[in-house]
C-alpha cells in the first residue's frame, strides 16, 4: 500500500466538512493531495493508476 502522503483523495460528498472545517484540514494534512467535488452529486468516478485501476 502507498504511504498516505503519496495518495490523491477525491472527496465526492459535497457536504464533507460542512459543519466541521477541521475535517478538511486534517485530511489535507494527512495525504498528498485532496480534490473536492464542488459541482454536485458525482455520476461517474474514474480511477487513474494505482490499486483502484487494478495495477
Amino acid at each position: 500500500m502507498k504511504p498516505l502522503e503519496n495518495c490523491h483523495i477525491l472527496v465526492t460528498a459535497t457536504s464533507y466538512g460542512q459543519h466541521d472545517a477541521g475535517l478538511k484540514s486534517e485530511l489535507e494534512a494527512a495525504v498528498g493531495r485532496v480534490t473536492y467535488n464542488d459541482t454536485g452529486p458525482a455520476a461517474v468516478v474514474v480511477a487513474t493508476g494505482g490499486a483502484a485501476a487494478g495495477r
